[in-house]
């Protein structure tokens, strides 16, 4: 695994953009896809907010695109930034697997 250093967050997403990544927020927004539609074309790099503010507007800014993870029922409207994280990370894991074996 090759490792960089960056100045910050903001190089660190115009980096990976540059690179062919596609940058996806992990938010709920009124633009935001449902994670079970499992929205990914190619490599992709994940940005999470922070417990209680959620994502930066500079943060948001650099994201191509956001997924949620939908909560049934009207109880709770989102989860812990950890617990929707994992959550993403499987789906696209799941999509890089299915993916890789339709390819062989």
């Amino acid at each position: 695994m090759k490792l960089i250093m960056v100045a910050s967050l903001q190089d660190a997403l115009c980096r990976l953009k540059r690179d062919g990544f596609d940058v996806i927020g992990i938010e709920i927004s009124t633009t935001s896809a449902k994670i079970s539609e499992r929205p990914f074309r190619r490599n992709t790099a994940f940005v999470c907010g922070s417990e209680g503010r959620g994502m930066s507007q500079d943060e948001m800014k650099a994201c191509d695109s956001f997924v949620y993870v939908p909560q049934p029922g009207a109880g709770v409207a989102c989860l812990n930034v950890s617990m929707a994280t994992s959550i993403v990370l499987h789906h696209f894991a799941e999509w890089v697997a299915a993916k890789s074996s339709s390819s062989e």
